[in-house]
């Protein structure tokens, strides 16, 4: 019976801190246009596009990654996860790259939605969201 209390506890304090804590169950994932041919990414070149250390898909297509806001739980995930920065570091990383000529912080977007609105006038952008997001005009090419 203690088990069953100890267990029914733990339920309850899951179900009240994770929601606090900003965790959700969707999985994020890095999209592209539904018209972009292509359908596969690695960790490696999702994070060389949208570090500005490459301008180009793997083929050589022309890729415009987007950002979401600074501010959106998504992007620290995102840049955490997929980038392995924080947004100090990140902050830095850019401050440099235009101090020396190299590179401009990408484009940034609000929401998910935005970014779907963006991968549909530009084929060859890519972007991130939550998965839960998705539909049928953007096609998943990673998840995380």
């Amino acid at each position: 019976m203690k088990h069953v209390k100890q267990l029914a506890l733990i339920t309850v304090l899951t179900s009240v801190l994770l929601p606090l804590s900003g965790w959700t169950e969707d999985a994020m994932v890095v999209v592209v246009s539904a018209k972009n041919p292509i359908n596969k990414m690695t960790n490696d070149e999702v994070s060389q596009l949208f570090m500005g250390q490459s301008e180009f898909f793997p083929g050589g297509t022309p890729a415009t990654p987007i950002d979401l806001s600074e501010s959106s739980p998504q992007r620290n995930e995102f840049d955490s996860k997929v980038l392995g920065k924080t947004p100090t570091q990140l902050h830095a990383y850019w401050s440099k790259m235009v101090f020396t000529g190299k590179g401009r912080p990408l484009k940034e977007v609000p929401t998910s939605k935005d970014v779907i609105d963006f991968l549909g006038k530009n084929p060859n952008a890519i972007g991130y969201m939550e998965k839960s997001a998705v539909d049928g005009s953007v096609k998943i090419v990673f998840t995380f």
